[in-house]
């Protein structure tokens, strides 16, 4: 087999695992706490053993939130109530049927109400009627359920129904995972995503999969990597706060980029999401890369801020978090029942967001300042780096092209230009030059600062 099917083969393979992981851990009841993300963290680590399962007690203070209750569910529904025999008893809105039903920390209720008092607590999408949408409420009690706007027009006014949900408000805890990939130095790569979503396939499965499939990678290397690497997995908002609220002054401290993961599974356009400031390490790798991987990508401002970036990018902590993605929220099935594995999250989609993210992470450890150590341009036939037979024929080949490649590479290793910068230069992507890097640092003809 030849190595270009090889590597097609491989990707291929790699691909079938993310899908896989991503059906073993979508269909879990995830809220911001709970045995659900529990459970999905024990998932996680299964696959990434080194993973901490850390928790924060209810009624904690971070910063200006507190930790809030833990919710769980048992069971919640509507039973139809109807003369009309055909319709009686009939149960919509199981939550056990789709998570999405139950709108997120809903409070028990077990009552009967007509149709009108029912309706006030019912949500829709009119724009895509037979899409169940996701809702939550964490902060302020309420009850809800979420229906297509569909079968919300098949309820008859004249019926009644028998309204349950059985959840449980509880002092437990919020849980977060972390992991931690010691570095040749303790300056840091943060790799940021989030836990609490159910059922939905981009949002944020697809975060998940890839998170956990770059912290077993980079976990199974045989050196170090230069930086340290560390890995989140949290739920949003208020676990990222949490988060930062024990570990802060460190992260500032030595975080030199950050990426957060998001909607990075599927088929359409890679995009990102920059710093305040735009011009950040983390924000000029992921441009790079971006323009490097595929011209069909699109680049959005800090205004446009969707996700724990918020946080982590907020003016009193300004650790550099660039948001990696594929669609970020603009597709059609965003936040509903329609975000689903095999129409909106692919094989492909997971390999490609997953290649996007290795490659920043892996840019983002490979950046440095590389200084040449020889006045003038070094001898490099005597080092073989160099044809020895110099023509107009021969200016034409592979060889020629290779050395003028090199030469030029090396006019601008004055230690001011960095290794992204030089790529940008010689309109390359960043990873056709660590060969180049490779071979100098051999031969002694540059160092890095």
């Amino acid at each position: 087999m030849s190595e270009e099917n090889l590597t097609q083969s491989s990707n291929e393979a790699l691909g079938a695992k993310l899908f896989s992981f991503a059906q073993k851990i979508i269909n879990m009841p995830r809220s911001i706490t709970g045995q659900a993300v529990r459970d999905t963290l024990r998932e996680i680590q299964i696959k990434v053993p080194k993973l901490k399962i850390c928790e924060v007690k209810s009624g904690t203070q971070v910063f200006d939130w507190q930790v809030p209750l833990e919710w769980n569910v048992k069971e919640a529904y509507i039973k139809i109530l109807s003369k009309d025999k055909s319709r009686d008893g009939k149960i919509i809105c199981n939550f056990h049927d789709n998570y999405l039903h139950l709108m997120g920390y809903s409070e028990s209720v077990h009552e009967v109400l007509d149709y009108q008092t029912l309706k006030a607590h019912l949500y829709t999408l009119k724009d895509n009627e037979e899409a169940i949408p996701y809702i939550t409420s964490y902060y302020k009690r309420r009850w809800g359920f979420c229906l297509s706007h569909k079968e919300l027009l098949t309820l008859q006014e004249e019926d009644r129904y028998e309204v349950l949900i059985d959840t449980s408000f509880t002092q437990g805890v919020l849980n977060y995972g972390e992991l931690i990939i010691e570095g040749e130095i303790q300056d840091e790569i943060l790799v940021s995503t989030y836990i609490c979503h159910p059922n939905l396939a981009n949002n944020e499965t697809s975060g998940m999969v890839v998170a956990t499939f770059l912290a077993d990678y980079f976990s199974n290397l045989k050196v170090k990597p230069y930086y340290t690497l560390r890995f989140v997995f949290a739920p949003e908002t208020i676990g990222s706060i949490t988060y930062l609220s024990l570990h802060m002054q460190y992260l500032k401290e030595h975080v030199k980029a950050a990426f957060n993961l998001t909607c990075i599974g599927d088929d359409r356009k890679y995009s990102f999401i920059t710093t305040r400031d735009g011009n950040t390490l983390t924000d000029k790798v992921v441009r790079h890369v971006a323009k490097h991987i595929t011209e069909n990508y699109f680049e959005v401002p800090w205004l446009y801020r969707i996700s724990d970036e918020r946080q982590y990018g907020a003016p009193l902590v300004n650790i550099p978090m660039v948001v990696v993605s594929r669609s970020l929220t603009n597709y059609p099935e965003y936040h509903s029942s329609f975000d689903k594995l095999g129409t909106v999250v692919t094989e492909s989609g997971l390999l490609g967001g997953y290649n996007f993210a290795l490659k920043c992470i892996e840019a983002t450890l490979q950046e440095a300042y590389p200084q040449v150590t020889v006045f003038c341009e070094p001898q490099l036939g005597k080092r073989g780096l160099y044809p020895d037979l110099s023509s107009k024929e021969t200016w034409k080949t592979k060889a020629f092209y290779d050395a003028r490649l090199l030469t030029n590479f090396l006019s601008y290793c004055d230690g001011k230009h960095s290794l992204i910068d030089i790529a940008e230069i010689l309109h390359k992507a960043v990873w056709e030059l660590y060969g180049i890097v490779d071979v100098l640092l051999n031969n002694n003809l540059i160092k890095i600062r």
